[in-house]
């Protein structure tokens, strides 16, 4: 609720806040503001909204962006909220997959880049066929670079593969005011791998993110003639992001 310029009315403690307008880009459309003495409003969502402060308010109106730029507008009138919990922070990467995937190489592109971030796993070249919260769908061929000495797939390489799959799907999982890592992996190798695989790695079901505890992810790799080579169970430790 609007009380008059330069103030909003919080819905986090139904109290007036001075808001202070910031970021007056050419870029910005949303007004971003914080209101300065409420303990009670997380940082907001939106892009233009700098998170320097420990108290903020997320902007939910459009203002006029020539009005921003004008010097003798020295507060705006918005209205604020508290942010609601959300998973959208950690879809930088789910959101790239989602403008990938459905163009030509669009697949292998993101494979590609994902491998930039994290070069280890260049050496098994996987090629992203499925990612949501929850699942992903991760392929390998069998080339001889990944091949042992009885020229079947390497149990390593099989690891890579499960561990990718594992640890990116986890990543479009996890909220964005949560981090990850990897901390165990049993694996079981069931038969030879003699042809180009497919993991699969699931969360089922996608648990609440509350405080700190250990996420199990389910990954089954299989063959060609969908015969189950490996099983895997990465364990995740996932706990909340430092603020500051």
């Amino acid at each position: 609720m609007i009380l008059g310029e330069g103030v909003v009315y919080c819905d986090a403690c139904s109290a007036a806040h001075t808001c202070m307008p910031r970021d007056w880009g050419t870029e910005a459309r949303w007004q971003s503001g914080y209101a300065a003495d409420c303990n009670s409003v997380y940082a907001g969502s939106i892009p233009t909204l700098a998170s320097i402060f420990s108290c903020h308010a997320r902007v939910v109106e459009l203002v006029d962006t020539g009005d921003l730029k004008s010097p003798a507008r020295k507060s705006v009138p918005v209205r604020v909220r508290p942010r609601a919990p959300s998973m959208s922070k950690h879809n930088s990467t789910l959101n790239l997959w989602q403008r990938l995937a459905s163009v030509p190489a669009g697949k292998w592109l993101f494979s590609r880049l994902v491998c930039f971030k994290a070069p280890y796993f260049a050496s098994i070249r996987p090629r992203f066929q499925v990612l949501r919260p929850g699942n992903s769908v991760v392929t390998i061929r069998k080339r001889r670079s990944v091949t042992n000495h009885i020229g079947t797939v390497h149990a390593i390489a099989i690891c890579n593969l499960a561990e990718i799959a594992a640890g990116t799907m986890t990543e479009v999982t996890v909220p964005g005011d949560y981090r990850w890592i990897p901390k165990g992996m049993t694996v079981e190798y069931l038969r030879k791998a003699e042809t180009d695989l497919t993991a699969v790695a699931e969360i089922s079901p996608v648990p609440t993110f509350e405080g700190t505890f250990e996420l199990p992810v389910n990954v089954v790799v299989t063959d060609t003639g969908n015969q189950v080579v490996f099983r895997a169970v990465i364990n995740m430790w996932v706990s909340p992001r430092k603020r500051g």
